[in-house]
């Protein structure tokens, strides 16, 4: 390569890192000019709830569970051997009807032999009294032929008389009672829900032979929180139910009776509903029910705070907090908690650093953080 080549290969070169030069500062020039990127702030979606104060005006639904009002089981109150079983499991039966019956001959021939002591008590009656009448008659007659202590013993012998005629009549009631008692009866109207023995079965006394339940009325059991039993006493709000076989109507429920203590296991207190069988669905025993009660005013849930469990979650320190909700701004703040004990399975009190009346979120609290903005999850 001679002289000239060579200087007019080196001032391309020049020429190419000018315009590099020129291109990366005109970049640079365009990047300052660039406004940064904006953050776009999440918008979290959570439950939220208000902790403790008043259910005034809310509704809340609860599962329950359908029983018979009135439940028995039917027993004979005398043993023997069943002759006759003419029910089946499901059968609706009225009142009176028999449906069972024990072999009666035994209690046949106790009848037949009370009655023949009473009938020879009351003939031993006849004889005494007559025998005492004849001879205070003789006395009155003859002072000297009888002695007052003969008269003594006839009287003493008809009082004897009397009270073994009051003995073979209490002998014979209780005979035809036996008697009676081979034959069961249905107390009420109602459904053979069970059969406990199979005809020509052994039984004793007070073996439960068959359960009769009385669905003319249905009851309705429901396990209601800890934070909802003091308002339900307070105010006896309206229960609807809801059953599946007809999911369009509704039906208003009384309040019955209701536990006074917790379960120990569950920590929710029993409540027993009532209401006249419907129309046109057939309710039965064991059946699952939707319940569902609006608060009206003046029910507050108490001085005590309960919060789901799971609302609460605890530092590296271990200390406990919740992420209260400012209802204007719907910013979520940290909030430092005292807990107390475990209500229930899934419900626990608070003891202090929560008011009632201030909104908490129920879900999603491992993904939050300080001044986060939060929407209602319904």
């Amino acid at each position: 390569m001679n002289f000239y080549a060579l200087v007019q290969r080196r001032s391309q070169i020049k020429s190419g890192l000018a315009i590099c030069t020129v291109g990366l500062v005109l970049l640079s020039a365009c990047g300052q000019n660039e406004e940064p990127a904006k953050t776009v702030e999440t918008v979290r979606p959570v439950k939220l709830m208000k902790a403790g104060g008043s259910l005034a005006g809310k509704t809340k639904k609860l599962p329950g569970t359908v029983r018979a009002a009135d439940r028995v089981d039917l027993a004979f109150q005398v043993p023997g051997t069943v002759v006759e079983l003419p029910v089946k499991e499901g059968q609706t039966v009225k009142k009176g009807t028999l449906v069972a019956r024990i072999d009666p001959r035994d209690y046949e021939t106790n009848l037949r032999n009370a009655e023949g002591a009473l009938g020879k008590a009351q003939a031993g009656l006849t004889y005494a009294i007559a025998e005492h009448q004849r001879y205070v008659k003789v006395k009155e007659t003859d002072a000297g032929a009888v002695s007052e202590s003969m008269v003594s013993l006839k009287l003493a012998a008809e009082k004897v008389a009397r009270a073994e005629l009051q003995s073979a009549k209490a002998a014979t009631a209780a005979a035809k009672d036996q008697l009676e008692y081979t034959r069961l009866k249905a107390p009420f109207d109602g459904v053979i829900a069970q059969k406990y023995i199979d005809n020509y079965q052994e039984v004793q006394a007070k073996q439960a032979i068959l359960s009769l339940q009385n669905v003319t009325n249905v009851e309705v059991l429901i396990d209601v929180p800890e934070l909802m039993i003091t308002p339900i006493r307070k105010t006896l709000p309206r229960f609807y139910a809801e059953f599946t076989a007809d999911p369009n109507r509704r039906f208003e429920l009384q309040v019955k009776e209701f536990a006074t203590q917790a379960d120990p296991v569950t920590q929710t207190y029993r409540v027993v509903l009532m209401m006249p069988a419907p129309t046109g669905i057939r309710i039965l025993p064991g059946m699952t029910v939707n319940v569902s009660t609006e608060f009206t005013e003046g029910a507050e849930t108490g001085a005590e705070i309960l919060i789901p469990a799971i609302a609460v979650f605890a530092d590296n320190a271990g200390q406990s907090h919740v992420w209260v909700i400012d209802p204007q701004t719907m910013k979520a703040q940290r909030r430092a908690v005292t807990t107390g004990d475990l209500s229930g399975s899934d419900s626990i009190r608070i003891v202090s650093g929560l008011n009632a009346d201030e909104t908490i979120a129920i879900s999603g609290v491992s993904t939050l953080h300080e001044g986060q903005t939060v929407r209602a999850l319904e």
